[in-house]
Parts: C-alpha cells; sequence; structure tokens
C-alpha cells in the first residue's frame, strides 16, 4: 500500500524549497529510486511513460493523465 506520508510531504516540500532557490517552476521525476524517495511508488519503465511533476507551489500531478498524486493514490487504494 502507497500512502502520502507526512514523511513524503516534508521530502516533496525541500524539493519545493530546491526549486525556489533555484528560480524553477517544477521538477520533473522518473520511475527511479528519486521517485520512491519522494512517493514511495516503485513504478517500471514500459512503454507508457510515467513522470511525476512537483510545481513551485507544492503540488504534486502524476503523469500521463496529469492527475494529483492524492487522488491517484485513493483510486489506487479503492
Amino acid at each position: 500500500m502507497v500512502l502520502l506520508t507526512a514523511e513524503y510531504k516534508r521530502r516533496i516540500n525541500e524539493v519545493v524549497s530546491h526549486i525556489k532557490r533555484l528560480d524553477g517552476d517544477y521538477r520533473a521525476v522518473t520511475p527511479s529510486p528519486n521517485m520512491i524517495y519522494f512517493t514511495g511508488i516503485r513504478e517500471e519503465t514500459l512503454e507508457r511513460f510515467m513522470t511525476l511533476f512537483i510545481n513551485v507551489d507544492g503540488e504534486v500531478l502524476l503523469a500521463p493523465q496529469l492527475i494529483k498524486l492524492d487522488d491517484y493514490l485513493k483510486d489506487f487504494l479503492e
């Protein structure tokens, strides 16, 4: 089961601070140890490309559908 816990939220807040320091807009994370670190999601790289986007406002989106991560996790767990 994957949950966006307080620890994952803290890690995402750290990357948001990093984005702001670099005067950036977002960070894109592909399936990798980084995706596991930020979300706990262990996804293989297959023909359907998955990317996690973290924007400067702390909003977390999961592509290919560009849905909010919390919505994805809620549907995944149901």
